[in-house]
């Protein structure tokens, strides 16, 4: 036999005795962790009356959930790091980090892990000033709520919200995903993503839903806004289902690198630029003067109307002047741009 797979045989055994041996010493006993991490379980009932929430946490799982009763139950928290408060109308909850235990919090070995920290907070269902959740690490989760604001400022991990009734939302998130669904906002909603995608479905927004983000794909289907801001670095921009309300105000598309793909959407006075990417527009509405710039890609519009609802204005192909009060504008590098354009009534 080959000493090759000699050693491979003793490597594979000793592997296997030392996996049994750490299985039999306990290795995914959870109490182990937990005790040796000083972590608890908490359960508060404030009783003081608060229209306010808000939420600080370094290292924790975050929900935000309705029921009959107030409540904050933490889990797997480490002890002597996380209060409870309600102070000037205001539920304050706030939990810090013990560093010394960092490198164990992040060790996970498939199923071998540390219990991570999570915070659920239930809230009758009332409407609320503002809630509001600032989180260093961990996913967060607000669902089925009314509030004046609704604000998320997360470092590392996935926000969803759903089903929510404000007069604005902001979500800032650094590293993860942000999804909003099933949720009207009166005013604006503003998100910011420097790393993760971003998806916004069956939404009414009364103002603006600006959106930015440096890297990952965006996605709005089936979003009623009044206008639309969305400034995406590296990423596909798709829109289905997206119909925009303000007629008389601008709105935006800049895309730096990545595809804008519009589908049975209905747009006003838009301005598309893009850098280097293709345009593909299904049974879309563009009314208004829509300008579009593309220095590299394919521009494939198929306009929902007839031909002579629009005015088409191309410095890459035949102009088609019909006198519409619906202007699309094309400009570009005609070296590296293709152009083509129909309709569909």
């Amino acid at each position: 036999m080959k000493p090759w797979i000699i050693a491979g045989l003793c490597c594979m055994g000793a592997g296997l005795v030392l996996g049994t041996a750490a299985i039999a010493a306990g290795v995914f006993d959870q109490s182990r962790y937990l005790k040796n991490l000083d972590l608890i379980d908490q359960t508060d009932t404030p009783e003081e009356e608060f229209h306010s929430v808000i939420i600080d946490a370094e290292y924790a799982d975050i929900t935000i959930q309705p029921g009959e009763t107030a409540s904050v139950e933490a889990k797997y928290i480490e002890a002597d790091t996380y209060s409870v408060t309600v102070q000037d109308d205001m539920l304050q909850i706030q939990q810090e980090y013990q560093w010394k235990n960092k490198w164990y919090r992040h060790f996970q070995l498939g199923p071998i892990s540390v219990p991570r920290s999570k915070i659920i907070v239930t809230l009758p269902e009332e409407s609320y000033q503002a809630i509001a959740v600032g989180a260093s690490c961990g996913d967060c989760n607000i669902s089925d709520l009314t509030a004046s604001t609704i604000s998320v400022d997360a470092d590392c991990g996935k926000c969803v919200i759903q089903n929510v009734d404000a007069a604005s939302c902001t979500v800032i998130c650094n590293l993860g995903d942000v999804t909003i669904a099933d949720s009207t906002i009166d005013g604006t909603a503003m998100l910011d993503a420097d790393c993760g995608e971003i998806t916004l479905e069956e939404m009414t927004i009364g103002n603006v839903c600006k959106v930015e983000a440096d890297l990952g794909d965006v996605n709005l289907t089936d979003v009623t806004c009044g206008s639309s801001e969305i400034t995406l670095d590296c990423g596909n921009l798709t829109m289905t289902d997206c119909t925009e309300t303000d007629k008389d105000k601008d709105s935006t598309a800049a895309l730096s690198l990545g595809d804008l793909n519009l589908k049975n959407c209905t747009l006003y006075q838009l301005s598309c630029e893009l850098d280097c990417g293709s345009m593909d527009v299904r049974r879309t509405a563009l009314y208004g003067n829509t300008v579009i710039t593309a220095d590299l890609g394919d521009i494939d519009l198929n306009l929902l109307g007839k031909k002579s609802d629009y005015s088409v204005i191309s410095s890459f192909t035949d102009s088609d002047y019909s006198n519409s009060k619906n202007v699309v504008k094309i400009e570009g590098d005609s070296v590296t741009v293709d152009v083509s354009v129909s309709f569909t009534e």
